[in-house]
């Protein structure tokens, strides 16, 4: 079990006609957990969000919301996890409404532990 906490920087661009541009940074906090099912197997999640002040065209303030849910194999110092990842953007233009997104799909990782 682990509570994480930070910053986060975000700057991406995409195109709707214009070239849209954004540029944002602010706090961000985490939960992860790992639970053992079997040998050296875990079931594996996380949440984690933040609220990002930046600039589109104007000011603007976003959150950012991810989940992550999966499997963790653990060897000595490392570990290799894999799962379902989504993530939802909010109010991520200019404007009365701002707009909405959100991306779903799959995730690798690994890492050293020490």
């Amino acid at each position: 079990f682990m509570i994480s906490g930070g910053a986060r920087f975000t700057d991406f661009s995409y195109f709707s006609g214009v070239n849209n541009k954004f540029h944002a940074v602010g706090p961000t906090v985490g939960l992860q957990a790992t639970r053992t099912l079997l040998g050296n197997l875990s079931l594996y999640g996380s949440v984690q969000e933040s609220l990002e002040v930046g600039r589109f065209s104007l000011r603007s303030t976003t959150t950012y919301s991810e989940i992550k849910l999966g499997l963790q194999s653990d060897w000595a110092n490392s570990f290799l996890r894999g799962g379902f990842e989504g993530q939802s953007f909010t109010n991520i233009s200019d404007g009365p409404y701002g707009e909405n997104g959100a991306l779903i799909g799959f995730f690798v990782g690994g890492g050293l532990v020490y």
